[in-house]
């Protein structure tokens, strides 16, 4: 009668143990869930890195035109095609 008592204890804690592992990996909030979003938090932070950069480039060059008369001539006369009054417009076609 204890021997099958104590199988009967076994069993349940075997199942108990298969229960938990199973919640431990495979439920909504698991190992795997957790897995995958720290690959995605990584995936983002490097996201957020290269546009970060992108922003140093844009305010960077937004700093440069506000203070400096000749790159803003120069972006007009590039981007935009504008000339200076009295000045005479070539363009060479090949």
């Amino acid at each position: 009668m204890k021997q099958f008592r104590f199988h009967k204890i076994s069993f349940f804690l075997l199942l108990a143990l298969f229960y938990l592992q199973y919640q431990f990996w495979f439920a909504p909030n698991g190992m795997l869930t957790v897995r995958n979003l720290k690959q995605q938090v990584v995936a983002l932070q490097a996201e957020n890195d290269a546009l970060k950069q992108k922003n140093m480039r844009l305010w960077s060059q937004v700093d440069r035109l506000k203070n400096n008369h000749d790159a803003t001539e120069e972006k007009a006369r590039n981007e935009l095609g504008m000339i200076k009054k009295g000045e005479t417009y070539y363009q060479f076609v090949h």
